[in-house]
């Protein structure tokens, strides 16, 4: 039997209340940056292939693999028999439904660039802990090379049901404060204990510009049914003195089904679409770690244990 001390008590109550509103958990028309939708209006009907300002780094099979199973390693929730993994770490959502939702936005939004923000969540039954995030969506503007402000639109925030659809919701905050309760993480590999998240420090919220989930829809056309938030562990880099060890992002890959995902290690030809059969992970912890939403066209460098 576990011992139980008076903060392993107030976890296991807090899974116990866990609100359920967490989670149970064709259209291709996004905004694109100018440069982008010049160059891929002038392509032939169909050949949405690399464009300039397009991504460099997309996931391979190999990357995703590798760090969405250090996630396992260095994440835990707390339910009171000590930090176990959570038994599932990704949702899936209808890839109509978030276009549905990017396309009416840029319709109304005329001329902004619209993004998407996921935030951390969990939910629980009390004996097990499930990834729940809330989504909501935004404004991207007033761009400064790779940064751009975030104006966040009103009643624009959803949650994801068990059919894999959006579903409102009216707040983004309780599930972080539910995360933030439950969630232990282990910073470094030769760390042998779990510690509690940072409420400062911690990746509370990843976002995406809009655009980007657009492309890689349209890239694997028909097979693009869902797309995957698949969480991963991913090291910050010498240059953040503030965020040091390991942190909680979220990569997007499209998928047929919750068996087939569209990813894989294949170099395909030169005209291959960037994000054909390759995941997504563009996206950006700021803010509300750092004031603008960094969105580097690099994105991350794969780490070594990863090559």
């Amino acid at each position: 039997m576990a011992i139980m001390n008076k903060n392993t008590r107030i976890t296991i109550f807090m899974l116990a209340v866990l609100p359920s509103a967490c989670g149970p958990g064709e259209k291709t028309s996004g905004r694109y940056d100018k440069e982008h939708k010049t160059a891929v209006e002038a392509m032939a009907p169909g050949a949405l292939v690399r464009a300039l300002d397009m991504p460099d780094r997309p996931v391979i099979k190999t990357h995703l693999d590798c760090v969405r199973a250090d996630f396992a390693d260095y994440f835990r929730a707390e339910t009171g028999e000590g930090p176990v993994p959570l038994s599932s770490t990704e949702v899936m959502v209808l890839s109509t439904e978030l276009t549905d939702v990017l396309d009416r936005l840029a319709t109304e939004e005329v001329g902004e660039f619209v993004g998407m923000r996921i935030h951390h969540g969990i939910t629980s039954d009390g004996s097990e802990v499930w990834y729940a995030p809330v989504l909501s969506f935004g404004i991207l503007n007033d761009r400064n090379d790779d940064s751009w402000d975030w104006r966040p639109i009103e009643e624009e925030s959803y949650t994801i049901d068990s059919s894999h659809v959006l579903v409102a919701t009216a707040d983004t905050s309780t599930c972080w404060d539910d995360y933030l309760q439950v969630m232990r993480v282990k910073r470094n590999s030769d760390d042998a204990e779990f510690d509690e998240m940072d409420a400062e420090e911690d990746v509370r919220t990843y976002t995406y510009h809009g655009a980007y989930i657009q492309d890689m829809i349209a890239h694997n056309a028909g097979d693009a049914i869902y797309i995957k938030l698949i969480s991963i562990a991913e090291y910050t880099t010498d240059e953040d003195p503030d965020l040091k060890g390991i942190l909680h992002h979220c990569a997007l890959v499209t998928a047929r089904d919750v068996d087939h995902e569209n990813i894989d290690d294949d170099d395909g030809m030169p005209s291959r679409p960037v994000f054909k059969q390759r995941g997504l992970n563009i996206g950006s912890p700021c803010p509300p770690n750092c004031l603008r939403v960094l969105l580097p066209e690099k994105g991350l460098d794969i780490r070594k244990s990863c090559l």
